[in-house]
């Protein structure tokens, strides 16, 4: 007979928690989710945060891995209610000089825009791609699992062969030396770069080619999908897919520690003093430092974990802001009116400098932005009339000043500020974007982390995506398939392997 408590608690339930807590569901064990907040989905949430009627996706917003990965459509959410919604075009980065680099939903529209740009890119954008084609079953499987998953890194060489350097070069590589690789025209080059600055990595850091590579590879070969209805869409799919298997979600159950009795996790402590029992496993969907030091706790970690805590390195922060306006941003360039997602950055020697101006901790001057514009995927986001965008730029979490010398150097004194700055870096792209604006919602990283505790001075990543801290780096040497230093615990976060891409790792 079992005893009291559940097989398996989840402390968290962003889409890794629940990931995990259906994959033990599916083995028959009996899985409880533990949540703080009011409704589960952790970064995955839609809230009304400009008018009411108006829905914002609060966090992530489009999700081209979630769509992807075979763990995800294991869980045949569709089944359960998730309907996806695509734009037109995938993505679009427009430049001052007029030209616009565009990422269509398939591999001929993209190579034939490329090749309007410059004669030869569309047939290297076609013989670029074909790596992914050959290894993405593989390359997927090696992604969600933990490494190194030898079966998977065995089908990838045997397929590539004589292509196999390729593919090691892309790994390592910066992407400005990737995308020189590749293609010769700018506009191409800055879309790359583009791509690769959804990560804290710079254009010029190695390991940024293959940030850029798996974006691009990846909405090429399934899309970049946002939930119908908004991202707190998805999060109800697995809240019903585990709720389908037995699993229950509790919120509002913040937990306060992680018992250990002779070397082992054995219970959930909430804040009121509940003590929930593990029969099996605690699994930690909270970063790695969290689950660590302040739930268990370091009294219960060996030396050498104690140590490289210390060194753990987090990413950079992010500041957002979500609009209403009225009908479409006013874009100069045709193609980024019907884009999903909109890369502004004027060249790789522009989105290099504002890397470097974060990178010392400076409110960088010419921020590159990464915009959604939601309804154009989904018009149900807003009524008739009315258009959702959000707008995220990377930014050190503590300034020691700002780049353009204007603005107070901390958050919240800069933060109406700096959001007019992004508001005049779209302006240069789309003059009257400014009259088109009803209403705003601005975030800075402090913000972000008062929202939500995994985003951690507002890294939305778990943890740098520095090749440091990645595969077997990652959370910290010695920890990387997921247990920890204490038996029966065990880490189900973006701090893990692969990081914060959305696919069910």
């Amino acid at each position: 007979m079992k005893g009291p408590g559940p097989d398996v608690v989840v402390v968290g339930s962003g889409p890794n928690g629940l990931t995990a807590a259906i994959c033990a569901a599916r083995e028959g064990w009996d899985v409880l989710v533990l949540e703080a907040a009011d409704r589960p989905g952790g970064a995955v949430r839609s809230d009304e945060l400009t008018l009411p009627g108006v829905v914002h996706d609060t966090f992530s917003s489009f999700h081209p891995l979630a769509k992807a990965s075979p763990v995800l459509r294991s869980f045949r959410l569709e089944e359960v209610g998730l309907e996806w919604a695509e734009a037109p075009l995938h993505n679009a980065h427009p430049g001052p000089d007029g030209r616009t680099a565009v990422m269509c939903r398939d591999v001929a529209g993209t190579a034939e825009g490329l090749d309007a740009l410059s004669s030869g890119d569309g047939d290297a954008w076609r013989d670029f791609v074909a790596i992914w084609c050959q290894i993405e079953d593989p390359f997927l499987a090696q992604l969600m699992s933990p490494v190194p998953d030898v079966v998977a890194a065995t089908r990838i060489a045997w397929r590539l062969r004589d292509r196999l350097p390729d593919l090691m070069r892309t790994l390592i590589s910066s992407i400005e030396t990737l995308g020189e690789d590749h293609f010769s025209d700018p506009a191409t080059h800055r879309m790359l770069t583009g791509l690769a600055l959804h990560s804290d990595l710079a254009p010029e850091a190695p390991g940024s080619g293959l940030a850029g590579a798996i974006l691009a590879w990846v909405g090429q070969s399934t899309g970049w999908p946002t939930p119908r209805g908004g991202a707190g869409k998805l999060a109800e799919a697995f809240v019903r897919r585990l709720e389908g298997l037995g699993g229950e979600v509790r919120c509002r159950s913040r937990v306060a520690r992680i018992s250990v009795r002779a070397g082992r996790a054995v219970s959930a402590v909430l804040e009121d003093g509940t003590e929930i029992p593990a029969r099996r496993a605690v699994l930690g969907d909270v970063s790695a430092p969290a689950l660590l030091t302040e739930l268990v706790g370091e009294e219960h970690l060996p030396d050498k974990v104690r140590s490289r805590l210390r060194h753990f390195r987090w990413g950079s922060g992010v500041f957002k802001v979500d609009w209403t306006i009225r009908e479409g941003i006013p874009w100069n360039s045709p193609e980024a009116r019907d884009a999903g997602t909109v890369h502004l950055g004027d060249s790789n020697a522009d989105m290099s400098r504002y890397a470097n101006e974060v990178h010392r901790s400076l409110i960088p001057r010419h921020p590159y932005l990464l915009l959604g514009q939601t309804t154009v995927a989904d018009p149900t986001r807003a009524p008739a009339g009315l258009a959702t965008v959000w707008g995220y730029t990377h930014v050190p979490a503590s300034p020691r000043g700002d780049a353009e010398d204007d603005l107070a150097p901390a958050w919240p004194a800069a933060k109406e500020g700096f959001a007019d700055r992004l508001e005049a870096r779209i302006e240069e792209l789309a003059p009257g974007f400014r009259e088109c604006i009803v209403a705003r919602h601005v975030m800075t990283p402090l913000d972000l982390q008062a929202r939500n505790a995994n985003l951690v001075d507002g890294d939305i990543a778990g943890g740098s995506f520095a090749l440091t801290q990645q595969l077997v780096f990652r959370p910290l040497p010695g920890l990387w398939r997921y247990r920890m230093p204490v038996r029966g615990l065990y880490l189900c976060s973006a701090s893990a392997h692969p990081g914060a891409p959305l696919g069910g790792a």
